[in-house]
């Protein structure tokens, strides 16, 4: 009896100090309500008083995001949704939603569309300098890709050189970048499952929690989970309620507040469960801030509190000058523009190995197109009828065929007899490209030497043909950006990896076509200057 007695004593105690940690984060959040309540309307001084003024908070939300953030019916469900009424009220205001992505739910924060950002966004150091993140967070997940059944991917070493669909915008899409995978983007989770679905992607990235939901776990459509499985998962990031900077001790303080109480009484993770959602993370989190310790003078105790996770780009020796120019663009100009390719050190490197690359492909693709000019000439004019019927169809074949369709064929080719590199796919091109544009300059030269005399140098009738081999190689020079197709990781590659994860399209294809115009323009001048010294010698 004794036994029994001490332990019903304790657990007593224990619900006692576990009730009072639970009303006391409530009882501050109400109280710093009823605080600001007081203070009036007449001159709103913080988000917290505006938003209590105006009887309405705005949040901003996923609409395409299952389980968690949906439009359908003219109407938002999901978890998500359901935890930005219950702060509302929590407050005792309206909850207004607005449909955000990925790309644009930070800006939107900034630019004051919306007050809080509840959209699956992972709460990283990055963002962290940015705006300001609620903790305790509200969930966690890492990110997972997703293959065909029997598909064997063990590790990094078996993605490389592969295509993955990922989401624009993912922090996650820096280390798919720094393992070559090959990136294709989509700006909305559903339609890249559906990409999935079609056989569009072969493989996908994303948050766990949505593929879980979405492709290979219970709850997804069986024509889904029958067919793909989970490859690989890493990094396990904090998902966090944004706020502005200036919100922090206001609004920013309170909703820490009543996200503590709802994760200590239950409430967060019985709403996660009613939606399907894991709730391990949730679990974890109720059982460490039912500690008493965990309040401090009416706070959540900052060792109660997950940190952010560092998965930032590190900075280069130019990111602080890049940042004021920027910072200046926006201030003078009213340009909001980015340059992430000069700011992160991987950034700046993936973009170095593009313009070498590009250099590298522009410079083989014109050689191998002169090279292959002269040979299929010499075929062309062959002594042997065999030899020149085979070289008229050689010709005809490369001159009619599009260069992506040859681009495929000769990665297909030479991937059957070796394993996938970058260093081959550059290969490839060049000799792709030198066949496709080196048959229209031997067919010119073919042209050139039917109406010149007898006996003539092969030098002289390439001088004559200059015109036409002039625009072969111009071609030539325009088409290298199409081996990024094929996964040579020339400008238009890494730009693209670069835009994956840093979610900045207009400044990074503005650079691109830049490149590449100035590039070409090049070719066509040195080429037309040559062209000139050559016609003087006919």
């Amino acid at each position: 009896m004794k036994f029994g007695l001490i332990a019903v004593l304790l657990l007593t105690a224990f619900l006692s100090v576990s009730n009072a940690s639970a009303d006391t984060f409530a009882q501050a959040a109400q109280q710093k309500i009823e605080e600001t309540r007081k203070a009036g309307c007449e001159k709103p001084d913080s988000s917290l008083a505006e938003i209590l003024c105006r009887q309405t908070i705005r949040f901003g939300v996923r609409a395409n995001y299952r389980l968690f953030g949906e439009f359908a019916n003219k109407e938002f469900k999901g978890f998500e949704i359901d935890l930005s009424h219950l702060l509302a009220k929590r407050l005792g205001v309206n909850a207004v939603l607005f449909p955000v992505t990925a790309s644009d739910r930070i800006e939107k924060l900034l630019d004051r569309q919306i007050d809080v950002v509840l959209a699956t966004m992972a709460h990283t150091v990055a963002r962290d300098s940015v705006i300001h993140f609620i903790k305790p967070h509200y969930y966690s997940s890492p990110t997972t890709v997703v293959g065909p059944k029997g598909l064997n991917i063990q590790g990094w070493e078996d993605l490389s050189g592969k295509s993955v669909c990922v989401p624009l915008g993912n922090f996650s899409n820096i280390v798919f970048s720094q393992h070559r995978v090959r990136l294709l983007i989509y700006d909305r989770p559903d339609r890249m499952i559906d990409a999935l679905r079609m056989g569009a992607c072969g493989m996908i990235a994303h948050d766990r929690s949505l593929l879980l939901a979405n492709v290979f776990g219970p709850t997804a459509p069986k024509e889904l989970s029958n067919r793909f499985e989970e490859k690989l998962s890493f990094n396990d990031v904090p998902w966090g309620i944004g706020v502005h900077k200036e919100a922090k001790d206001d609004l920013g303080t309170v909703l820490s507040l009543i996200m503590a109480d709802l994760h200590q009484s239950g409430v967060l993770q019985n709403l996660a469960r009613a939606h399907q959602l894991d709730i391990d993370f949730l679990s974890e989190q109720r059982e460490l801030l039912s500690n008493a310790k965990c309040v401090d003078k009416n706070h959540v105790a900052q060792a109660c509190l997950g940190a952010p996770a560092d998965l930032s780009d590190p900075p280069t020796i130019i990111a602080p000058s890049v940042n004021l120019f920027e910072k200046w663009l926006n201030t003078h100009v009213g340009l909001k523009l980015k340059f992430p390719m000069f700011v992160g050190e991987s950034a700046a490197d993936l973009f170095v190995l593009g313009i070498f690359v590009s250099l590298l492909l522009v410079a083989g693709s014109i050689f191998s197109t002169i090279i292959f000019a002269l040979l299929f000439f010499k075929l062309l004019n062959a002594r042997f009828f065999i030899a020149r019927i085979f070289g008229n169809i050689v010709v005809q074949f490369f001159q009619n065929s599009p260069i992506i369709l040859l681009l495929v064929m000769g990665y297909l080719i030479i991937t059957f007899m070796t394993p996938y590199s970058p260093i081959l796919a550059v290969l490839v091109a060049i000799v792709v490209i030198g066949l496709n544009n080196g048959a229209n300059g031997g067919s010119a030269m073919k042209e050139s030497a039917m109406v010149s005399e007898k006996g003539i140098s092969t030098l002289t009738i390439a001088i004559k043909a200059n015109i036409q081999l002039r625009a072969a190689i111009i071609n030539a020079a325009k088409a290298s950006p199409v081996a990024a197709f094929i996964g040579a990781p020339e400008l238009l590659a890494v730009l693209t990896d670069i835009t994956s994860f840093s979610g900045e399209r207009i400044t990074t294809y503005a650079i691109l076509s830049v490149f590449y115009l100035t590039l070409v323009q090049t070719v066509v001048v040195v080429s037309g200057r040559l062209a000139a010294r050559m016609n003087q010698h006919v």
